[in-house]
């Protein structure tokens, strides 16, 4: 057993999580990077799959089978059909639309006949757009077998042509729909030709219009991701940043998506650091709460980007606005995380130690939040507390105590061993001031049961820092003998005084 004047490699400094964060870095520890990776894809899948929700509805792939069967006399009648003779075929796909339950333009998009629909535009406005609305489908099987480049190529060009500019909201819906779902068309000349055309528009649509504003915001950020537009990009984004005053989730969610693609690229860095940073920054305090989500994963994706853009945050006064996203539960968990990059280097973790809201939130946080921001958060107190904790934030510590002994008991060793080393170090901290204030606040908790049984974990690592914490610091064979050794002490002082026997 670890033995009290050799600590144990548990006290020595502590490595952080986020070592292995930036770019380009070689020296990290394995268990750490890996764990850093899957965090990141994570985030970047919910991120996608929460801007995949709002605009699709989730159709089970199964059904699509069933579709083509119950529309396969109207698809192949449309196939049979030239440009000119497809009105008819339209009318009753029209119909079959409406009276499905499953949307047929799934079954239509599969058939390759979407291609020739579209083309026909001119003479069937109404039914082409009630068709292209239908294009709105979840999921990879999103037009597997039909034409999509010929599909958005006639798109593009009827954008193009200003006889259609009434319904311009409805055709830019159809191309992003294609586009999102389809990342080739994105390397293609329309697309190079859409992104001219958004150029122009974009300054000119307004919230007069919020369908055709949406959707143009949405394909101007779906350009910046996916298609090659450098000498585009910036201008586009500029004129991104100004759509940022309209309150509107799509749109602030859309823009925020650019920002973070654009930041992959490092011509962008210049305009990131001077102009994107302090608009997000001002934006956290002036939004309204439910926009607060993708500005708060935009921050996340910067953070993970750059050192630089870190440093620009904390310039900007992200630390101030911390305690507004660390008190809104969508963006809590992610609010943790950015604090506990922000505190990482040991310069920093003074900026927090002293401010006292910063503290009782996390503390109640520690003790009230769900799993994921509870787990975020005692990596930040991880980080602040260290090995030798400051005296700053004893209080701040001893707070904490009841809130990490409850989790103790989770099912997940990793977690349990960062409780494990934060415990130790108040516990440390005060033995070198002779003190057992935290001890007995661990076992007023129940903290110390579940010590003694993590003393038989399964991890080795939880397994010997509960052994040495309880050898440590609550010896019970010292203890009753202190016991004794008082109550000896007192019989003493009693005989020798003459109040507990009488001598004859």
């Amino acid at each position: 057993l670890p033995r009290s004047e050799h600590p144990s490699s548990s006290q020595s400094r502590s490595h952080s999580r986020h070592q292995g964060l930036y770019k380009g870095r070689t020296a990290r520890e394995d268990l750490n990077v890996r764990r850093r990776e899957v965090t990141t894809e994570i985030r970047k899948k919910k991120r996608d799959d929460m801007l995949l929700e709002r605009r699709t509805r989730n159709i089970d792939p199964s059904s699509l089978k069933v579709e083509k069967e119950f529309g396969s006399d109207v698809i192949s009648r449309l196939m049979s059909q030239s440009s000119a003779e497809i009105t008819e075929g339209l009318m009753i796909t029209v119909e079959r639309m409406r009276s499905s339950l499953v949307p047929l333009g799934m079954a239509l998009t599969s058939s390759g006949v979407t291609s020739k629909i579209v083309k026909s535009y001119p003479n069937n406005e109404d039914e082409v757009l009630l068709i292209l609305r239908n294009l709105n489908v979840a999921g990879p099987h999103f037009i597997e077998d039909c034409e999509h480049s010929a599909v958005f190529a006639s798109l593009v060009a009827l954008i193009k042509n200003s006889n259609w500019a009434h319904s311009l909201d409805q055709l830019l819906f159809a191309s992003c729909v294609i586009f999102e779902n389809k990342k080739s068309v994105g390397n293609s000349e329309d697309a190079i030709d859409l992104v001219e055309i958004i150029m122009n528009l974009l300054p000119n649509v307004n919230d007069s219009d919020m369908v055709l504003l949406r959707n143009t915001v949405w394909m101007a950020s779906l350009l910046i991701r996916g298609t090659p537009t450098e000498a585009y990009t910036l201008p586009l984004l500029s004129l991104l940043s100004e759509k940022l005053a309209v309150p509107d989730f799509d749109i602030v969610k859309d823009v925020c998506a650019a920002f973070s693609g654009a930041a992959e690229s490092t011509e962008n860095e210049e305009l990131i650091l001077d102009e994107i940073i302090p608009t997000l920054v001002s934006l956290i305090s002036s939004s309204p709460t439910h926009l607060l989500c993708p500005l708060v994963q935009t921050i996340v994706s910067l953070f993970e980007e750059s050192r630089d853009f870190i440093d620009r945050f904390l310039e900007c006064g992200i630390l101030e606005s911390m305690r507004i996203i660390l008190s809104q539960s969508e963006t809590c968990a992610d609010a943790c995380w950015i604090l506990g990059v922000i505190i990482d280097p040991p310069s920093r973790r003074k900026m927090v130690a002293v401010n006292e809201d910063l503290l009782s939130q996390v503390a109640t946080i520690l003790g009230r939040g769900t799993y994921d921001q509870r787990k975020e958060c005692v990596e930040v107190v991880h980080l602040l507390l260290g090995d030798s904790p400051s005296s700053l934030l004893r209080s701040f510590s001893h707070s904490c105590i009841p809130s990490l002994c409850d989790l103790l008991t989770v099912m997940d060793a990793r977690l349990v061993h960062t409780v494990l080393q934060i415990l130790l170090s108040i516990l440390n901290q005060d033995l070198t001031q002779g003190v057992r204030h935290a001890a007995t606040r661990i076992e007023e908790c129940d903290g110390l049961s579940k010590l003694e049984f993590l003393q038989h974990s399964r991890t080795i690592e939880v397994s010997m820092l509960a052994i040495e914490i309880v050898d440590l610091h609550f010896d019970r064979d010292e203890e009753e003998n202190e016991e004794i050794r008082s109550t000896v002490s007192d019989v003493v002082d009693e005989v020798c005084n003459g109040d507990a026997f009488q001598f004859t």
